[in-house]
């Protein structure tokens, strides 16, 4: 058989390939279409879109919604906010995921099945909103921005998936770094935290989505008209 003959496309082949191409093509279009359909919608007459008479072209073009967004008061230091409390609380809630999966899966940490079991059944248990504000307020984060990030550090979920992953990793590499006289704090900066990677790229996508997407707590935790603004801005820049 020549080498032409070994790269001929077969007519099986070609029909999967437009299938294929088709089917990726479609699904693209559905997942964008959320996207575009805001954004027809935010530059059409407001009265044309409440009617839902907007679907696949904008009409009545005016960019009104958007000038009467940009000057809204507040909003360049509620973005700020927002971007200061993904950031910041994205890379504690990695950092304390890494660490304390690291953690559980030592066998000498003291009563490490307890401590594990004591994080893992808050899954399953929650306080509710009220108990969960009067133990923020006796905290003293009521009206502060560490109210958006402290609370949020300690996941159970992230900490299960990296405890997982990190189980997964062959002892043989701590083993042989304690041999060489590496402490817990080596291993966990120079060979765990390189390694987990992939599960610390997933943990970081969770918590920044959360963070960003958080609208609820600045309801419940921020009580103080006056002090939305600036208590936020003056503590984000601490």
């Amino acid at each position: 058989m020549t080498e032409i003959e070994k790269n001929e496309v077969t007519p099986g082949e070609r029909v999967f390939r437009v299938f294929n191409i088709l089917f990726f093509v479609l699904f693209t279009v559905v997942c964008l279409y959320p996207f575009y359909y805001l954004f027809i919608n935010s530059i059409s007459s407001n009265t044309l879109s409440a009617n839902g008479e907007i679907n696949w072209l904008p009409k009545s073009i005016h960019w009104s919604n958007y000038t009467a967004v940009l000057g809204l008061e507040g909003l360049s230091t509620a973005t700020l906010i927002s971007v200061a409390r993904t950031v910041l609380g994205t890379a504690l809630t990695v950092m304390a995921s890494a660490f304390l999966g690291f953690m559980f899966t030592q066998p000498n940490l003291w009563h490490r099945k307890f401590w594990y079991r004591f994080i893992v059944i808050t899954m399953y248990f929650n306080a509710g909103i009220i108990p969960m504000f009067i133990t923020m307020k006796n905290l003293g984060l009521t009206n502060t921005f560490w109210v958006y990030v402290l609370p949020a550090i300690v996941q159970p979920f992230n900490i299960i998936l990296v405890k997982t992953f990190i189980e997964s990793i062959p002892r043989s590499l701590q083993e042989a770094a304690e041999i060489d006289g590496a402490g817990i704090v080596t291993i966990f900066f120079k060979i765990i935290l390189p390694s987990c990677t992939p599960i610390l790229a997933t943990v970081a996508i969770f918590s920044a989505v959360g963070q960003w997407n958080s609208f609820q707590d600045t309801l419940i935790y921020i009580t103080d008209p006056n002090c939305q603004i600036k208590c936020n801005s003056e503590d984000s820049s601490m």
